[in-house]
């Protein structure tokens, strides 16, 4: 088992599932889990807290399998929304 917060996340489609690459700050690995095992892996972002427990075997240099994952915290996301220009009908005084 092993924590830590998200310091990248990668993705890719693999026989036809989706394949999460979550390597933790700090480290060099990446841990692989599949979607359809840890659907929360998908709304991951970078500063994010995890907790994955490892499969145990297949581990492969910088690949390693997870056998699943727990989304510990959240880290806080960046801002709000944009603020958007008014369109020009919307702006004060525009002609009517």
């Amino acid at each position: 088992e092993i924590s830590g917060a998200v310091a990248e996340l990668r993705y890719a489609v693999v026989d036809g599932g989706t394949v999460c690459y979550i390597r933790l700050e700090g480290g060099d690995a990446y841990y692989t889990i599949s979607a359809a095992d840890a659907p929360e892996a998908v709304i991951l972002n970078p500063g994010d807290e995890v907790e994955i427990v490892l499969s145990g075997t297949g581990a492969d240099g910088l690949l390693i399998p997870a056998a699943s994952l727990t989304v510990t915290g959240r880290a806080p996301l960046d801002g709000a929304a944009p603020e958007q220009e008014p369109l020009p009908s919307q702006s004060p005084g525009a002609a009517e």
